[in-house]
């Protein structure tokens, strides 16, 4: 029985409860998730924009409060307090590690599925690029330390 707006009434709802047993039936929940499956996709990416952007502004409204409040307290302000913060870089190290232990996670959870049709070969992906990460971080290494550590280094590798 449809309802003055063309859609199924709750009652075709109870109906197929009381001839089935069964409130909702797995066959025709497909559309259903697809529709959750969309809205997760697409919806995701927006509430992360969103977020990053709430935070920017809280965190400009927050400096021009504490610019205000030194103004008024005669205070001067210091430059520095506009100026951007430089992005602190990761060391290659501490992504070479994450990266590696990702890929060997993957490859054990792949492994310990009983299908052995599993797409294991994922983990290499994050494995290997944690490998690369590991030999930049090798070669680089020596860049990074300053002379006089160098020379403490040599002397005592020597006999």
């Amino acid at each position: 029985m449809l309802n003055p707006f063309g859609r199924a009434a709750a009652s075709n709802a109870l109906k197929a409860y009381e001839e089935n047993g069964k409130m909702f039936d797995i066959d025709s929940m497909g559309g259903l998730v697809a529709l959750l499956a969309i809205v997760l996709v697409f919806g995701t990416p927006v509430i992360i924009v969103i977020a990053i952007l709430v935070h920017k502004s809280r965190r400009t409204q927050r400096i021009h409060q504490t610019v205000v409040a030194l103004a008024e307290k005669g205070l001067p302000i210091p430059p520095d307090l506009f100026a951007d913060r430089p992005p602190q870089k990761t060391p290659p190290l501490h992504t070479a590690v994450i990266l590696i232990g990702t890929g060997l996670g993957l490859i054990v959870f792949f492994l310990s599925i009983p299908d052995r049709h599993t797409p294991w070969g994922v983990g290499m992906i994050p494995l290997l690029i944690g490998v690369g990460y590991l030999i930049v971080w090798k070669l680089e290494g020596q860049k990074n330390v300053p002379k006089d550590v160098q020379k403490e280094i040599r002397k005592a590798d020597q006999p």
